[in-house]
């Protein structure tokens, strides 16, 4: 869920220049999962300007959030007072991620009827990509819109109901892509290019001027770099000095790949700065790279080290709109990344919520009157045997093979992390793993000791190794799956955990004796089996949803290259949105920018 909040003009400049860290209100929102509030900036500017991620919400009396709050509050102290002079409690949003959108969003082009809310109002996880695929045919959406002094604060949420309002968009994709013009960016920008000073000159390292590499480009904007050069090692050498707001982009080792300067940055031989030669929108050249990433790897040359030449960056296509399209198309893109960048995160948080609801149906072993010492159901308990083997893994049933610790994971034994045994050695038939052999990691790092699984089924010829309990069980005492399930439920895993010996985490022991002393739950068979059963249905049931939330992963991750295809194919913008667009003082066909580069080019001759 996500918040579209009502928030003055000049409260939003505070915002937007960092002054103010600290939205206050009367009330708050009632619902938790709000993953982004977007900032809607009141008459008489109207529009979407900016979204911020929460950092807390601070509830206290106004002279308490005052005291907390004064040093980032960007309003004046009577004005915070007159504001809450009624109120004996206040909410301080505090405000984290803050992110301006390149070009302000017009909601009434989003929405028919559209009225800003008094306060703020709830919107959907997906609302902006939805207002984006909208067509001609009408399409419904609710929106819930709140005013402070709304009962959504009551106990009931009758009021709520009242309050939905019914938004119908009529929106058409245009059919062409009008004034933009089809070049290569060798006409538009030129790269220029890095270098790195002698690394024998100490007088060249450790000093203020931030120095990237590859290793630096990972996120979308670049604060920092793990290198760092002096004003000598800048002259003395060819790095060249990327400024804030400039684009630097990846030809060596990641090609293609790009980041947006946040500070002066110098740069080495693997990146260039894009200067372009004329009014550009950086972000839309970031996104472009983005969407281009597969072009410069087909481009690329080198074995071991992928590079792509200059020429051949010269040489890529690109459809150039005009200046405020570029903008309004970033801005979109930046709406639409933000929803599903939101979902994704809600699906991750899925996935951990699942595994923390799978240790909890393990626990369905442990709640038992009966608990007897490991001892008594154990008919056999031994290591495997683990001599010097091929690095490669045995692959068919003829060879012998030892399987390493990374094959006994939590409840899932993988016979392929195997080595082979070479053939001048005479395999130990003795530890031969069979089906229904439990398998516990024995020694090794800490988080790989204590690692227990079941083998449900294995091929012939394989080993035990050393590193690993094999434990062969009295099934007429204790079921093997019951057993494992145990093993790997939360409560028995701290159990483990305390049983391990060893002085450093890279090599810790679970030793024989310490390990079967422990009391293990021990039910009836029948009860066992029943809740084996169960557990293995809620298991199924969580599998099920892990493979959705896997593929609704891949799929959102293919939604935001499918975005930026729409976007640089001009099918992003609705008519609306680009009518609105073409007004803009600035808007000229992008033509007429490329001409103006020509004839620039064409004085200085």
């Amino acid at each position: 869920m996500n918040v579209l909040l009502s928030i003055k003009p000049t409260y939003v400049d505070e915002i937007l220049a960092g002054k103010k860290r600290f939205e206050f209100r009367k009330a708050i929102f009632k619902k938790k999962d709000i993953s982004k509030v977007f900032i809607y900036s009141s008459s008489p500017v109207q529009k979407i300007v900016a979204s911020f991620e929460i950092a807390g919400i601070i509830e206290d009396s106004p002279q308490k959030l005052w005291d907390k709050c004064r040093k980032h509050a960007g309003i004046l102290e009577e004005d915070f007072f007159e504001y809450f002079k009624n109120s004996d409690i206040g909410y301080a949003i505090e405000i984290k991620n803050l992110e301006k959108l390149s070009e302000p969003i017009d909601p009434y082009l989003l929405e028919k009827d559209f009225k800003p809310p008094q306060s703020y109002c709830y919107l959907p996880l997906d609302y902006f990509y939805k207002k984006s695929q909208s067509n001609s045919t009408e399409r419904e959406y609710k929106t819930v819109f709140l005013t402070e002094d709304n009962e959504e604060y009551g106990p009931e949420d009758s009021a709520i109901e009242e309050n939905i309002a019914q938004i119908i968009l009529y929106s058409k994709s245009p059919k062409e892509k009008a004034e933009w013009v089809d070049t290569k960016l060798g006409s538009l920008i030129d790269f220029v290019g890095g270098g790195t000073p002698d690394k024998k000159t100490s007088e060249y390292w450790g000093g203020t001027i931030k120095w990237a590499s590859v290793k630096d480009v990972k996120n979308k904007y670049l604060y920092e770099t793990q290198d760092k050069i002096t004003e000598l090692g800048l002259k003395n050498s060819s790095s060249q000095l990327a400024g804030q707001e400039e684009l630097i982009l990846v030809t060596r080792i990641s090609p293609g790949k790009c980041v947006i300067a946040k500070d002066n940055i110098a740069i080495n031989q693997d990146l260039k700065i894009v200067r372009p030669k004329v009014d550009m929108s950086t972000k839309f050249l970031y996104y472009f790279f983005n969407s281009t990433e597969s072009e410069f790897i087909k481009r690329s040359s080198g074995t071991t080290v992928k590079g792509i030449r200059l020429e051949e960056i010269r040489n890529i296509a690109i459809d150039l709109p005009p200046l405020p399209e570029q903008r309004a198309i970033v801005s979109k893109i930046e709406l639409l990344f933000s929803e599903l960048d939101n979902g994704i995160a809600n699906l991750k948080l899925a996935q951990e919520q699942l595994k923390v609801y799978r240790q909890a149906v393990l626990d369905e072993t442990t709640k038992t009157e009966r608990f007897v010492p490991m001892v008594n159901v154990i008919e056999e308990l031994g290591q495997g045997w683990s001599p010097k083997c091929h690095n490669e893994p045995s692959t068919n049933d003829e060879e012998w093979g030892v399987i390493k610790t990374t094959a006994i994971q939590a409840g899932y034994f993988n016979e392929k992390e195997n080595k082979k045994l070479p053939n001048s050695l005479e395999p130990r038939i003795k530890h031969e793993l069979k089906a229904g052999d439990v398998l516990i990691t024995r020694a090794g790092p800490r988080a790989r000791v204590g690692v227990c699984c079941l083998v449900k089924k294995v091929r012939p010829r394989l080993i035990n190794c050393d590193k690993a309990y094999r434990i062969k069980l009295k099934t007429n005492l204790i079921l093997p799956d019951f057993f494992e399930y145990t093993l790997n439920s939360p409560k028995y895993t701290l159990k483990i955990e305390d049983l391990k010996t060893g002085i450093s985490d890279s090599g810790v022991n679970l030793t024989h004796k310490r390990f079967v002393d422990l009391n293990i739950p021990l039910p009836p068979l029948a009860k066992q089996q029943a809740i084996v059963n169960e557990i293995e249905t809620r298991l199924s049931v969580c599998d099920k949803v892990e493979q959705d939330i896997a593929e609704n992963l891949e799929k959102a991750e293919a939604l935001r290259q499918s975005i930026l295809k729409k976007a640089f194919e001009g099918k992003l913008l609705s008519e609306r949105e680009l009518a609105e667009v073409r007004k803009a003082e600035d808007w000229e066909p992008a033509e007429v920018l490329l001409e103006r580069v020509k004839g620039e080019k064409t004085g200085r001759k």
